[in-house]
């Protein structure tokens, strides 16, 4: 570091991320691009509509990266009940 970034530190210039359609996001996550607006509809997908009757949805690659890492956290950590429930003992009936 020289003496004159010590004195004037050069401020952090924020990196833009810039908004993608649903195909991109459709590439990213393997599925239709129909279904990823599904998703954005029912909230399932962080999601930024635009407009007021027809919606124009755009998204963020970091957002929904995010999401899904958030949500396999989660999955891992989750209990999953037994679908059939573990028999005790068998009881002889002969």
């Amino acid at each position: 570091m020289s003496r004159l970034e010590a004195v004037f530190p050069q401020p952090e210039v924020p990196v833009f991320e810039p908004f993608v359609d649903e195909h991109h996001v459709a590439q990213f996550l393997s599925l239709t691009p129909r279904r990823v607006l599904e998703m954005a509809r029912n909230s399932e997908l962080p999601a930024h509509p635009i407009g007021n009757l027809r919606k124009t949805w755009r998204f963020r690659i970091s957002e929904i990266e995010a999401h899904f890492s958030r949500r396999t956290d989660w999955l891992r950590s989750a209990k999953i009940a037994l679908a059939v429930p573990a028999t005790q003992g068998r009881t002889n009936l002969g």
